[in-house]
């Protein structure tokens, strides 16, 4: 491995009107109040880039611990643009996503401290390999007959697709009759097997 200069990311700044709404919002999503307080002075100034600046900030913490969010609400100088209805892909859009365990009533909690939906609510499902799919169809019906088809030459996946119960492995590059031929055998039951 490389050389590692980033040890983590620290936190993710949002500029807001009100700071008490912000804390209001984002507690009620379930991050915790770290700390409060002003910043302002040289330090702040030269890590900024900002002359005689002032700001408010909050920082919040999720809850496993691992990440940070800094609210700050600028009292010198003021804001100078507003982001908030600009679409997701105008320069210096700011995303931030958490999940949550209940997205319905996430939003319902949300929405009296002025949530609003974009567009609507779409289920994300991960891209998933066979790999990934063959436990849960083994879960869901056991006795169901998988063959797994890859879709590139890897050779040594087989074992592994075996081992999570696939009834076969084909590779690609394998001929149709072929193909053709491991179905008919996995779709035929066992008795009728031992006697042809």
């Amino acid at each position: 491995m490389g050389r590692v200069t980033l040890e983590r990311m620290d936190n993710v700044g949002i500029v807001v009107e009100s700071l008490d709404a912000a804390i209001s919002f984002f507690g009620e999503l379930g991050l915790e109040l770290e700390g409060r307080g002003t910043i302002e002075g040289d330090w702040a100034e030269r890590v900024t880039g900002l002359r005689d600046m002032r700001v408010e900030i909050a920082m919040m913490r999720t809850p496993d611990g691992h990440s940070r969010l800094e609210i700050s609400r600028f009292l010198t100088p003021p804001a100078v643009a507003d982001h908030r209805n600009a679409p997701v892909n105008a320069l210096g859009y700011l995303r931030v996503m958490f999940a949550v365990d209940d997205i319905e009533d996430t939003l319902a909690r949300l929405r009296p401290h002025g949530a609003e939906l974009v567009d609507e609510v779409a289920q994300y499902e991960p891209r998933r390999t066979g790999l990934d799919a063959l436990p849960e169809i083994k879960r869901v019906a056991p006795e169901a007959k998988v063959i797994v088809l890859s879709g590139f030459a890897a050779t040594m996946l087989a074992p592994d697709v075996l081992a999570l119960g696939a009834a076969r492995y084909i590779e690609k590059g394998v001929d149709p009759d072929t193909i053709a031929a491991m179905i008919e055998e996995v779709a035929t039951p066992l008795p009728a097997r031992v006697q042809a």
